[in-house]
């Protein structure tokens, strides 16, 4: 039997020889990518503009995608739908940067019908969400580099589309925002002044299936009429200041004054604390009110011989004009009295009815109603 030089039988060295070439030799043709596997695609050598750099598109949002091919038994769909989903990242981010508006928007694309879907998170006193899709989306142009065997899409979708789109996202959010009861008067108008005026830019021949601007119109038009009623409806704002008194005492009184006002609609503005007195005209304005009518009660309770005990009570009155904040009247009530042989069951509801029996409070409701009617 024949030996190599190590004592190793010859054809066991022929073997291992041949084995090593049939393996880098099946690697190869498994593996590498030549230009003849990849000309799955017909295209010039040259590459397009917006290949090399300029990719701009007049009219158009745009993204730009790239998948290589880096196997030769890869089947070419799989590498066009990798490059169409880099396209649809990128034109995603594109119309991100581009949109012109406060929203949070993060975005999530569908590979099967070329949709994204972009989720707004709208940051306020309401947390709104919505979601955009956007569904017009179009190849606009595939281009294959066969020396590197990579694949180039681009994307395109309508610019005016896309912002229509968004302009009346925010609009239906100003109106879900104008809606909230939690909001002042003034804000809320003005949420419902901007959800028209977008209504107004927006061309919906650009976005069809989202219907007529009239209809939006309609419905934003019967907000802002409402809201407008209301704030005709809030020119005189009381204010109560008092401590060691029941508030459902408080609550009565309040309703005793503003019942009083005959073609006047006045409210009651509950728990406002007013350290200074601008704090409370800054909310007078906010819900576009006339008239403040500010109301501090002070009370005292003395401990006296027999058992009983006294509950002094002086109630001292402002009223201002919102707008210039200029002073229109102020008076201090005589001090009123209640006896009771329990602190608990002293009887500050009959005091602040005795004071409203007496016309220390008529000339108050007729100056307040006068006020605002001249403003």
């Amino acid at each position: 039997m024949n030996q190599d030089v190590n004592g190793r039988p010859a054809y066991l060295v022929c073997f291992i020889v041949a084995s090593i070439w049939l393996f880098i030799f099946g690697c190869a043709t498994t593996s590498q990518v030549t230009q003849e596997t990849c000309n799955f695609i017909p295209s010039e050598e040259k590459p397009p503009d917006w290949v090399v750099g300029d990719n701009h598109l007049a009219g158009y949002y745009v993204g730009i995608g790239q998948a290589e091919k880096k196997h030769a038994d890869s089947h070419p769909e799989e590498i066009i739908q990798h490059a169409r989903s880099m396209a649809l990242d990128n034109l995603a981010q594109n119309i991100q940067v581009n949109i012109k508006s406060e929203l949070k928007v993060s975005s999530i694309h569908n590979e099967d019908n070329h949709r994204i879907t972009f989720s707004e998170s709208i940051q306020s006193d309401v947390l709104t969400n919505a979601n955009i899709t956007i569904s017009n989306i179009h190849q606009d142009d595939l281009w294959l580099d066969q020396k590197q065997c990579i694949v180039w899409i681009r994307l395109k979708v309508k610019q005016s589309s896309v912002d229509h789109l968004f302009m009346l996202s925010q609009a239906e959010s100003n109106y879900e925002q104008a809606s909230h009861s939690d909001l002042s008067l003034k804000d809320r108008l003005q949420k419902i002044e901007e959800s028209i005026h977008l209504i107004q830019s927006i061309n919906f021949s650009d976005i069809p299936s989202k219907g007529q601007a009239s209809v939006y119109l309609t419905k934003y038009e019967t907000l802002r009429v409402s809201l407008l009623e209301q704030s005709a409806g809030r020119q005189i704002m009381y204010v109560v200041q008092g401590s060691d008194i029941p508030q459902t005492v408080i609550n009565d009184f309040v309703a005793q004054l503003i019942n009083a006002h005959q073609n006047v609609s006045s409210w009651y503005e509950k728990d406002l604390d007013c350290p200074m007195i601008e704090t409370c005209l800054d909310v007078a304005r906010a819900n576009q009110s006339l008239i403040l009518v500010y109301i501090q009660i002070t009370t005292k309770v003395s401990h006296l011989e027999m058992g009983f005990f006294k509950g002094d009570l002086i109630l001292g009155l402002t009223i201002y004009d919102v707008k210039t904040s200029q002073q229109l009247f102020q008076r201090t009530s005589d001090q009123m009295k209640s006896l009771s042989h329990e602190q608990k069951n002293i009887s500050w509801e009959k005091i602040l009815n005795t004071l409203m029996a007496e016309h220390f409070f008529d000339a108050i409701i007729k100056m307040a109603t006068n006020q605002s009617r001249e403003r």
